[in-house]
C-alpha cells in the first residue's frame, strides 16, 4: 500500500492536520511535542484499528477511547483519512476509519478483501517500529539486523 496522503482530525495531540506524501517516501522532524509520534499514532489506528503504543508492557490503564482522541474534542470527531493505491489498481483509494467504531475500515467495498490482508499483515507490527527498535536496528551488525528484520 502507498500512502499519498492523510488527513488526521482530534487524534491524540493533533487537532487537524492534512499531509500530502504523493506515493513518495517521507521524513517527518519538528522539535519535541509538536506531533510526529501523533501522526504515526494515527497511521497505525488507520491501519489496524488500534494503537500500538498504547497497548503492550507498560502501557496499564490507557485506552483508545480516552487516550487517542484530541484532549479537548469528543471521541465523535476523532477520525484518520487516507488516500492510498494498492499495487493491483490503477486508481487511488480513500479509506477512514473513526476512533467511536475502531473496528471498522470505512472504504468501497471491492477493495475490502484487500484490506483485511493488509490489517492481517499489520497484526505482525511489520508496519510500525519503536524508537527502541529503531536504534536497535541502526546499532546492529548486518547478521544481527537481517535476524531482527526477518525474526521478530
Amino acid at each position: 500500500m502507498i500512502l499519498l496522503s492523510v488527513e488526521i482530525n482530534c487524534l491524540r495531540g493533533i487537532k487537524n492536520l492534512k499531509l500530502d506524501f504523493n506515493g513518495k517516501n517521507s521524513v517527518i522532524y519538528r522539535d519535541n511535542g509538536t506531533g510526529k509520534s501523533g501522526v504515526i499514532d494515527a497511521i497505525d489506528f488507520l491501519i489496524k484499528g488500534e494503537i500500538t503504543r498504547l497497548s503492550g508492557i507498560g502501557s496499564k490503564n490507557l485506552s483508545l477511547d480516552k487516550h487517542g482522541k484530541y484532549v479537548t474534542e469528543s471521541i465523535d470527531n476523532s477520525w484518520v483519512k487516507a488516500v492510498v493505491k494498492l499495487p493491483d489498481y490503477d486508481e487511488s483509494i480513500e479509506i477512514m476509519r473513526y476512533l467511536k467504531d475502531p473496528n471498522k475500515l470505512v472504504c468501497d467495498p471491492k477493495y475490502s478483501a484487500e484490506f483485511e490482508e493488509i490489517g492481517k499483515l499489520a497484526e505482525l507490527r511489520a508496519h510500525y517500529l519503536s524508537r527502541r527498535e529503531i536504534l536497535q536496528v541502526i546499532n546492529s551488525t548486518d547478521q544481527d539486523r537481517a535476524k531482527f528484520v526477518f525474526f521478530r
